[in-house]
Order: structure tokens, then sequence, then C-alpha cells
């Protein structure tokens, strides 16, 4: 699940660009979690009590800190959260530039706007992150691979397993293995139909692996030492 912040202390700005995020990521079938704030502080408070942004939407003009050093405090200890800055005031271009802006938008931004800028910045977290992309039914979704417990070969069909919700799309598993090579999320092959996140298994033992959703398969012969390997380093 992508993570979208937006950091403005005008309610009715706010409001507006909550709407228009929903409406995007709606219509372009991406699960994602749009988490509102009013002020710099609230803002850190929700990275430093759960976890990082993926993106943030900031106006400068903010209660208490502004938006220029509320993203100081995030870059201390944070390279990757994509900042996109909407504002009125552009006596801050010089300051926003040293906190590595993905984008600065002048207010009103257009809904065009807006969603070309947010739909390059989610294409650059995926890429940095893990996303896979798939279409089926004429629907094009992009997932986080975070989210995906396992993937199943059915025949011709790769059926994808989430927490809430399961997809499915036509490709090899091979392939698709070659391709998650690429990212920092770490797949193990255990079985010639199966793909699965280790952070999801539930119980291992020679034989088998229960994942965290009940389901139970079978570590063929061949890519048990993936298994026993993927322990091993984990101990070092």
């Amino acid at each position: 699940m992508i993570r979208l912040g937006i950091c403005d202390e005008a309610e009715k700005d706010l409001q507006m660009h909550k709407e228009l995020l929903q409406d995007m990521m709606g219509k372009e079938c991406i699960n994602a979690e749009i988490l509102c704030f009013q002020s710099g502080e609230a803002l850190l408070f929700e990275i430093e009590q759960n976890r990082s942004m993926d993106i943030i939407l900031m106006d400068v003009e903010l209660r208490g800190i502004n938006g220029v050093e509320t993203a100081r405090k995030i870059r201390e200890t944070d390279t990757k959260t994509i900042l996109i800055f909407i504002t009125r005031h552009e006596q801050y271009c010089k300051e926003i530039i040293n906190v590595q802006p993905f984008a600065y938008m002048d207010k009103p931004v257009s809904k065009d706007k807006l969603e070309e800028v947010v739909m390059h910045a989610i294409a650059l977290s995926g890429s940095k992150d893990g996303m896979i992309r798939f279409s089926n039914r004429k629907k094009e979704y992009r997932i986080s691979l975070r989210e995906i417990f396992y993937f199943e070969s059915d025949k011709r069909e790769i059926l994808v397993f989430c927490e809430k919700k399961n997809y499915s799309f036509y490709r090899k598993l091979d392939e698709l293995e070659e391709e998650l090579k690429q990212y920092s999320e770490k797949f193990l092959r255990i079985h010639k139909s199966f793909l699965v996140n280790p952070i999801y298994i539930k119980e291992s033992s020679y034989e088998k692996i229960i994942m965290c959703d009940g389901k139970e398969i079978t570590i063929s012969p061949k890519y048990r030492k993936v298994i026993r390997q993927y322990y091993d380093d984990r101990r070092d």
C-alpha cells in the first residue's frame, strides 16, 4: 500500500486535494492510504509513531514550523520520501531546493497537473521500493510487493495473494521470478508453482511452510536449500 500524506493548514485545500487523490487512486486501481495533516508537527508525529510516507504533498505556509522546515526534519532521517510542494509563495523556491523536492506547483493546481505529477511520483516510488504492474480484463493494476503474500502459477495464469484482495494475470512464473530480482523485496521459489514472500511465512519445517493466511505449501526437494539458506542468512 502506498502512503500518501497531504500537509496544508487550509481545510478547503486539504479536502480538495484529498478528494482528487482518492479519485485518482480509484481510477488507476492503486491501493493507497491517504492521510491529512494541518501542521508540520502532526505530520512528523505520524512518521515517528508509525512509518514514513511514500509521497507527501506539502504547502509551505503551515501552523507552527513551516513546510520547508518540516521537510528538513524529514530529510534528516529519510531521503526516499518524495516531496511535492504546492504553494502560493514563490519566495521559498531557493529554500525548497535544499530539501530535494520532486516537484513544485503553484496554487491553485489543476486536476490534470496534479495527476501528472503524482502518477510520475508513484511510478518513481514503485521503481525504488518494488511495485509489480499488470493488466487483467482491460484494467491496469500496480501492487506494492510489500503487500503480496505469495504468487501461485496455475497453468498460464499467475494468482496474486494479498491480505484484502487477490488478483491474477497471465505470465510465466519463471519470467516473473527474474523480474522480481531487480527489487529489494525478496521472494523465494519453494515449488515450481509458488513464489513466496518470506516475511509472511508463519511456520516452516523441512517439507512445508504455512503462510500467514493459513495456506500450506509443500517445499519441493530441489528448493529446500533455498529456505535453509534464507534462515541461515538471517542468523548471521
